[in-house]
């Protein structure tokens, strides 16, 4: 999951330095002109601050001037994605994973397994755009941007039992922040194309049961039988009752009946 990784941010633009974002996280203040610069006291400065935890990453702002994620207009707090941007004045900065998405290697055997074998089904969700809040299976989504489908940029397919993002043209798609020609995806990474950002939902199903071998030379299995019936016969009643004393009280009412039959006879 993305939550595990480990994160940084820096400008946007530019081959600028990236800084590891922590508990404490890192901190800017604004300047003179507008731009974002980072400080090194976390606590005094004024400005942004975007620190991570276990859970999420935080933007923390006390600018009043405006200050936007992924377009979106943000005033105090705002939970961040890798891949997100952060924009204030003339700077954009991008939050992102510090470890860039692994490749895949074309001519891996393990790529050429059978599909059913573990196979995943993914879902393509749309975070920003004109259908924000929508998911696609990927049968349906996999083709981003999906506002211009006739000009797709990207696509997210199943290869074997994994899932492949490929990018049709160099630069023009992003995953966690990074941008990519061929990645593998994990699930949960944000896709970024243009100005529409997806997430990508991975379910590993578990390959299908095997069958249970049937035994050789021709026998076959004992038919399976009810709990008991293959036991021996126990005539022992299980709740304790015993009927000998029955058999007393019938034999001593006997005799009583005799002993009364005698007496009135004589």
């Amino acid at each position: 999951m993305i939550h595990d990784r480990a994160y940084e941010i820096g400008s946007l633009r530019g081959a600028g330095e990236f800084w590891p974002v922590g508990l404490d996280g890192v901190a800017f203040e604004r300047r003179s002109d507008g731009s974002l610069a980072r400080v090194e006291s976390v606590e005094a400065a004024p400005g942004l601050r975007v620190r991570a935890d276990r859970r999420s990453i935080v933007l923390e702002s006390t600018l009043r001037a405006p200050v936007h994620v992924n377009g979106r207009p943000v005033r105090e707090l705002a939970l961040l994605r890798p891949g997100d941007r952060i924009a204030s004045g003339p700077s954009i900065l991008l939050v992102r994973t510090r470890r860039s998405p692994s490749g895949i290697d074309d001519g891996s055997p393990d790529r050429r397994r059978d599909p059913a074998d573990g196979a995943p089904r993914v879902f393509v969700r749309c975070l920003v755009g004109r259908f924000a809040g929508q998911a696609r299976d990927l049968d349906v989504g996999g083709a981003v941007p999906w506002t211009r489908p006739e000009a797709v940029v990207a696509t997210i397919g199943v290869e074997g039992t994994e899932v492949v993002l490929r990018s049709r043209a160099a630069g023009a798609a992003w995953v966690d922040g990074h941008p990519v020609d061929v990645a593998r995806l994990e699930g949960g990474e944000q896709v970024v194309v243009g100005d529409e950002h997806y997430v990508v939902d991975v379910v590993r199903q578990a390959p299908p049961a095997q069958a249970v071998p049937k035994p050789q030379g021709g026998e076959s299995e004992p038919a399976a039988q009810p709990p008991g019936a293959g036991d021996p016969i126990d005539s022992t009643p299980r709740s304790g009752f015993s009927p000998w004393w029955l058999l007393a009280a019938s034999a001593l009412i006997a005799g009583a009946l005799a002993m009364l039959l005698g007496r009135i006879s004589g």
